[in-house]
């Protein structure tokens, strides 16, 4: 848990500085200095993965006896992936009897048992779905993806709310938005050893109620109130996430055998991204649409539909942990 926590620490300020600076880049420049500017720190990244992490690979010749790369998992997991995203964030726009949007959502009906089928029986599967047969690990994976959607869907919708909706310079959106992020540097750490202590799934429970909680009180704050108001609460929102994603991963982690480990991890990265993913969509399928009547002027009560719907599916993610049992 401890280990986790610090982990999560590093995630909080590459994400709450990258929402700072970027609002600097825009202000100075435009949205392509968004994308210019991630290739020094991707550079930087690179080498000091090389110069820093060991190697510590082991020797699984004799286990690997035969190995041959999983290409009908590599193809149809991103066909999968991309096809439901598009779905969802193209069916607003376009209508669910869109050629694409069709198009998109037979690809996901059609490729998500196609791969369930193929990795079952593939040899050196990209996804080891006997990890599922864990029900602490299976949960696991399910909250993460459901908090993530939280955590994206918010991520595209405040700037909406602070620079569209409320005036603000994306400067100072970023600014206001720190805190949501770097809170992780106090309290990830502390969930960490919590999870040790008292077990993960108290604390995730928690973590992740706290989330929600932040969310949908934002979305009860009034235009003119003070911004300390907003300030409060979307700390608390991101204490909400801070609590709960080391408590979270911990448990996944802690129930997975060492030589699965790597897969595991694939696995957390994995739904960390997929609910992200998904939650940008169905936030900007939601904002979207509410704009489409109202226009601009109602870009704050869309955002607060938009934070709405995701927060009520991302709730799913509180069963799961429910149904995880002690850990």
């Amino acid at each position: 848990g401890k280990a986790q926590g610090l982990i999560n620490v590093g995630f909080g300020l590459g994400i709450g500085f990258s929402f700072f600076f970027g609002g600097i880049l825009i202000d100075i420049f435009d949205w392509k200095a968004l994308f210019w500017a991630r290739i020094p720190a991707h550079l930087l990244l690179a080498f000091s993965v090389w110069r820093f992490v060991r190697n510590d690979t082991i020797d699984t010749s004799k286990e690997r006896n035969g190995y041959s790369v999983d290409y009908a998992g590599v193809i149809l997991l991103p066909v999968v992936m991309i096809g439901s995203l598009l779905a969802i964030n193209q069916g607003g726009r376009l209508g669910l009897s869109s050629p694409f949007v069709v198009t998109a959502i037979g690809a996901t009906a059609l490729g998500l048992p196609a791969l369930i089928i193929l990795e079952r029986r593939a040899n050196f599967p990209v996804i080891q779905l006997n990890l599922f047969k864990s029900r602490v690990f299976s949960s696991g994976v399910t909250a993460q993806c459901f908090a993530q959607m939280a955590h994206g869907g918010w991520n595209f919708l405040a700037p909406f709310l602070l620079i569209t909706g409320m005036g603000y310079s994306a400067s100072i959106a970023g600014l206001i938005l720190l805190p949501f992020h770097t809170i992780r540097l106090v309290l990830s750490p502390i969930s960490g050893a919590l999870s040790d202590r008292f077990g993960t799934r108290s604390t995730s429970l928690v973590g992740h109620l706290t989330l929600l909680c932040g969310l949908i009180v934002l979305t009860s704050l009034r235009t003119d109130a003070p911004i300390w108001h907003y300030l409060v609460v979307i700390t608390i929102g991101g204490a909400g996430l801070s609590i709960f994603l080391p408590a979270n991963n911990s448990a996944i982690m802690g129930f997975v055998p060492q030589d699965s480990l790597s897969s595991a991890s694939g696995f957390l990265a994995t739904s960390r991204m997929i609910g992200n993913s998904m939650g940008m969509a169905l936030a900007a399928a939601v904002y979207s649409r509410a704009l489409s009547t109202t226009g601009l002027e109602g870009a704050i009560d869309a955002v607060g539909q938009g934070i709405t719907v995701v927060a009520t599916v991302s709730a799913i993610g509180l069963v799961a942990i429910i149904l995880r049992g002690r850990g």
